[in-house]
């Protein structure tokens, strides 16, 4: 697969198993990246980190084609991250304009990547929520508050909005400090298909199920004419 190939108005997904981990010994993690994974509490969330991080840059890496230890990100004043093209000026990239945000939610975790398009990706595991009304409403415009009161929403209805309203405010680059209260979500001709109310509404949205107990919506700035998913464990070549 050659990645740099990436055509414009494409999205990669790639889910990633967070528990399994890469066995490549001359890989390591930026000096930020080992801060981060140092402040975990519990031994489980500091090992995903770093096996999802190490996957990020073997997926990163192959899309423009450097070495996986070479890839350098910075970030938004919300903590956005991005790759740092300036740190690369003296390497040859393949792709100038890649895009890409990452999303985690218990064992699994999601990577999108695109070109020229300010990205954003949430994931949710579905599970029992004994308040999924009273949660729906705190995450509603008003104008969605009065569709939930006429109605008994579950757990999947829940995770089914939040994935769609956190990935546009990690594509907006605010992220849980974003306001979901402010703009409403509203379903297309297609079920996948979601749109977003004013000043939103120019952004585009993707809904898709990356397996049956999984939830997770794409976000981007520019259209995605198509959206392709793969399996890291399974798809990815590492040489």
């Amino acid at each position: 697969m050659a990645y740099s190939n990436l055509p414009n108005h494409r999205v990669d997904i790639w889910l990633l198993c967070s528990d399994m981990p890469v066995n490549i010994s001359t890989l390591e993690l930026s000096r930020y990246e080992k801060i981060r994974s140092s402040r975990f509490v519990h031994v489980e969330d500091k090992r995903r980190y770093q096996n999802v991080h190490t996957k990020l840059r073997l997926l990163l890496a192959a899309y423009l084609e450097i070495s996986p230890a070479s890839v350098v990100y910075r970030y938004g004043h919300q903590g956005k991250p991005d790759i740092d093209y300036a740190a690369l000026s003296q390497q040859t990239v393949a792709l100038q304009d890649l895009k890409f945000s990452l999303s985690h939610s218990g064992s699994h975790s999601l990577v999108a990547v695109m070109r020229a398009a300010e990205l954003g990706v949430d994931v949710e595991r579905i599970r029992a929520l004994a308040n999924a009304q009273q949660l729906l409403a705190a995450i509603s415009h008003p104008r969605e508050r009065q569709i939930i009161s006429d109605s008994n929403p579950s757990a999947d209805d829940f995770f089914n909005i939040w994935v769609c309203k956190e990935a546009l405010l990690k594509a907006l680059g605010v992220g849980l400090k974003g306001d979901m209260n402010s703009f409403s979500i509203m379903t297309g001709d297609e079920p996948q298909q979601v749109h977003f109310s004013a000043p939103y509404q120019d952004w585009h949205a993707h809904r898709f199920q990356p397996q049956p107990n999984l939830r997770a919506c794409v976000v981007s700035n520019a259209p995605c004419v198509q959206l392709k998913q793969y399996n890291f464990e399974r798809d990815f070549k590492i040489d």
